[in-house]
This record gives structure tokens, sequence and C-alpha cells, in this order.
């Protein structure tokens, strides 16, 4: 019964919305309007969900002590000083923006220095000239590394020009090709979801 009631709510407003885009009927607008604006709070209690999933997940780590269980006990001290001070005193507060911005701004910051790393060294080992293909790669992307430096200039005028056709040209068609392909995923999966055939979303194993 939940199962076909929440299959009956997305079917009912998946076509809603694509109509809506199309069909300018004042009932359909003024209803697909309200939808929209109820998708911040299905939005927020989504987050509380995978927020008490994720608190769930670790005190069963610490629980049993498995793993690295001691960097869950880190997560949920952080996760529980951070919901309960923020409700308490606020977003604004001093202390809450300090801790914000020295251990949340820090730590992403090197996740993505470290995320860096490993996309450095996956570029290495991919710069290797085992085929045409390798071979293309290796050229373009040493052209394009090099435009970006100063070094590159100095060792001939034509490498930034090149660099620059590469990402204008090269890259934004393949950038455009990968969205337009992706957006033809999307209007497939929704198409699925919408007749009923993709069911994995209700969590059912469909």
């Amino acid at each position: 019964m939940r199962t076909g009631l929440a299959l009956a709510i997305a079917v009912v407003v998946g076509i809603g919305m694509t109509l809506d885009y199309f069909v300018k009927l004042p009932a359909l607008n003024n209803s697909m309007a309200d939808v929209r604006n109820w998708m911040p709070i299905v939005t927020s209690f989504a987050v509380m969900v995978g927020a008490a999933g994720l608190l769930n997940v670790h005190y069963r780590n610490i629980q049993r002590k498995r793993g690295v269980w001691y960097n869950s006990v880190v997560l949920w001290v952080v996760m529980m000083w951070t919901i309960v001070w923020g409700i308490s005193f606020g977003t604004a507060d001093k202390t809450y923006i300090f801790v914000f911005d020295n251990v949340l701004t820090s730590s992403s910051t090197t996740l993505s220095a470290v995320g860096a790393l490993y996309l450095g060294s996956s570029a290495f080992r991919a710069f290797r000239a085992t085929n045409v293909n390798a071979a293309v790669l290796l050229l373009s992307g040493s052209i394009v590394m090099l435009a970006q430096v100063p070094i590159g200039e100095a060792i001939s005028g034509w490498i930034p020009a090149m660099g620059d056709w590469i990402m204008n040209i090269l890259n934004t068609a393949g950038q455009r090709g990968i969205m337009i392909a992706s957006g033809i995923g999307f209007m497939t999966v929704c198409v699925r979801i919408m007749l009923g055939y993709n069911r994995s979303y209700l969590g059912s194993g469909q």
C-alpha cells in the first residue's frame, strides 16, 4: 500500500511538472507552483533523515568498536555539538561561526587537497602513450598544462594559443556532448519513473 501510494505521487507529480512546462493551464500551473514551494520542506526532512541515518551508522560503529571507530566518535561529538549549539544560539553565534570557519572550512580544504593529489597521481598514470588515444591525451594535456604557466609561453608563443583553442573548442564540444547525453539519460529515467517501470527509489528492490 505504501509503495503504491509513493509510486502514484511520483507519477502524478512527474507528469504534472512536465505538463506545467509546456501547457498554460491556470489550475495546473498554480498547483505545480505550490508543489515547488513544498520542495524546501521535503528537502529539509530528507536532510534530517540522512543525518539520523548517518548518526545511527556511526553509533553502531562505536558500539561494536568496528574499524576506525574513533573517527565515528569524532563525527558524533562534532555533529551533535553543531546541531545543539546551532539550535540553541543560532547560526550567527560567534562560537558557531568560529567552529564552522576553523573546522569545516579547514577540513574541506584538506579533502580538496587530497583529492587533487589523487587526481594528479591518476593523471600521471594515464599520461602514458600506450596507444593512439593515450598519445593524444598526453599531448593535449601537456599543452593545456604548459599554457597555464609562464614557462609555456617562454618555450613557444603558440603554446598558450593552442591551450586556449583546446579548452575553448575541443573541451567545450566534449562537455556539451556529455551534458546532452546526461540530459537524455535523465529524461529517460524520469519517463521510466513516471510510467512506473523504475521503482528503485522506493527501496523495494524492484
